[in-house]
């Protein structure tokens, strides 16, 4: 388990805050075609392979990245499978959006049962939720 001093807890959450925030007005100006028309085959092979999505996180080009988190956020189904792979990219990834998108996708998949220790669940209640997040109704459980 990881211990967080308090000021790099508070500068977690303002980041992820505004990360959120950023990623929250970029989704909604998306859609798949815009996607497609920008990354083209890349894209594609996303939409039909979830794996091929978790792969692209680690893609070199923050454009795919975005991609894949757009996709985790729009497109699949939320799996808790994925979490450490969600908690690195929304804390460790150089690009905001990014970082926004998988926090983004870290409320999607969070439950106690995936928490054990509630240290997740604690970070996500201090983030400022999303609205697309609060417009499906997703947030009773935070």
């Amino acid at each position: 388990m990881y211990e967080l001093s308090d000021e790099s807890a508070e500068f977690l959450e303002t980041r992820a805050s505004q990360d959120v925030e950023a990623f929250d007005a970029f989704a909604a100006r998306m859609s798949e075609s815009g996607w497609e028309i920008q990354l083209g085959a890349i894209f594609d092979e996303m939409v039909r392979d979830r794996n091929a999505t978790q792969r692209a996180l680690e893609h070199p080009n923050p454009q795919v990245r975005r991609a894949a988190v757009w996709l985790i956020a729009t497109h699949w189904p939320a799996d808790p499978r994925f979490i450490p792979g969600y908690v690195r990219v929304a804390f460790g990834d150089a690009d905001s959006l990014v970082r926004g998108g998988a926090v983004f996708a870290l409320w999607r998949v969070w439950s106690s049962e995936n928490d054990p220790t509630g240290a997740l669940g604690a970070l996500l209640r201090r983030i400022r939720h999303p609205t697309a997040l609060r417009d499906s109704g997703d947030t009773n459980r935070y």
